[in-house]
């Protein structure tokens, strides 16, 4: 099968501008926004098969719960995608949104919220004698989060 990128994402959007709602409910019909996730030959990828939106009216605001599971064969089409998502996603301080793996790899990269800037940990996963562990490798993060605050 070759190697892949599995990307998983499960979070919240705030304030989804008409053209992006219409993206996300899989309307044939929307305006494709100027940005280079869209210049990604299987951009659309993202959006079906292993994809959920659900619009949920909350205080006003159009708010979508947004959970994506998808591979991929180029990492950079993820990079992609979070840089063009990000600006909508809401999540609490410190939040764990999601996680990549490389189906060759036990190491994750973990995807999380700190205060409002996405930031990635890489960490080793390991299963034995019947317990799963997960480690930091050190210096894989140079902007950590403080989980204190």
């Amino acid at each position: 099968m070759g190697e892949f990128t599995e990307f998983h994402l499960n979070t919240e959007l705030f304030e989804v501008p008409k053209n992006m709602q219409k993206i996300l409910d899989g309307d044939k019909y929307f305006n494709v926004p100027d940005h280079p996730f869209f210049k990604i030959p299987m951009w659309r990828c993202f959006f079906k098969g292993n994809a959920y939106f659900s619009l949920i009216p909350f205080a006003k605001l159009d708010k979508y719960t947004l959970n994506i599971q998808v591979s991929v064969k180029d990492p950079n089409e993820i990079d992609l995608f979070l840089d063009w998502i990000w600006p909508y996603v809401e999540s609490y301080a410190h939040e764990l949104v999601g996680f990549i793996r490389n189906n060759h790899e036990s190491n994750v990269l973990l995807l999380y919220n700190c205060d409002g800037e996405l930031r990635k940990l890489w960490v080793k996963a390991q299963f034995e004698n019947d317990k799963f562990d997960v480690e930091p490798i050190k210096d894989s993060n140079p902007k950590v989060c403080d989980f204190e605050k």
